[in-house]
């Protein structure tokens, strides 16, 4: 592990754990101003992927809690989820609260090499926290090296009218034009949170 890596996960543990200790199993554990609005999210992410009507295997970057897992259950979608993070203690409490599901839940950065490929890889609420341009360039590139259908991730938007200083927000027009220097095949959402932009990138179209 390089020390920018150390760095950022010892950034990341101290944030979540007070949460986790204060609000337990729940969307504030990890960051979310409702459960409507992680769910919103959730669903923005997975909806093109959805169209599709197949099963995919999906990777979850920055799992948490596992939240993205119980909307996939509750919905009755059929993927095939594997979750990662790098905040031990997230994947424990992850653990814990799938005890029929634990061995879907990893402890890794997605920079190790271990990290197999997947259909979709998805990333929501992973750039907010310690995070700059070229960070997150870094990470969307490495996110679509993982898949083999298409990614998915979300970020504050700097058109947001209201921000805190202590977060990341990212200009979402130099995003999707980052994006398209990968592949044509993108999507960017700006309409359905204030605050919110998320992009979907395709190795091909989808009819």
């Amino acid at each position: 592990m390089t020390e920018e890596s150390k760095i950022f996960q010892a950034i990341l543990t101290e944030h979540f754990l007070p949460l986790i200790d204060k609000h337990g199993n729940t969307h504030e554990a990890v960051n979310w101003g409702s459960l409507n609005g992680q769910k919103l999210r959730f669903k923005v992410l997975l909806d093109p992927f959805l169209a599709a009507q197949q099963s995919f295997s999906l990777l979850d970057v920055g799992c948490g809690l596992g939240h993205m897992l119980d909307y996939i259950v509750e919905r009755g979608i059929n993927f095939n989820y594997h979750g990662i993070d790098v905040v031990d203690e997230m994947v424990e409490q992850a653990r814990q609260h799938h005890p029929e599901k634990s061995m879907l839940f990893e402890n890794t950065r997605i920079e190790d090499s271990r990290v197999e490929k997947h259909d979709i890889v998805i990333a929501s609420g992973i750039f907010f926290l310690a995070c700059d341009k070229k960070r997150m360039q870094d990470l969307i590139t490495r996110l679509f090296s993982l898949c083999k259908v298409g990614i998915a991730f979300n970020s504050l938007s700097t058109k947001s009218t209201t921000k805190d200083p202590s977060e990341f927000y990212a200009d979402p027009a130099e995003v999707l034009d980052f994006c398209l220097k990968i592949t044509p095949r993108c999507i960017l959402r700006h309409d359905y949170l204030p605050n919110d932009f998320t992009v979907h990138m395709f190795r091909e179209f989808t009819n």
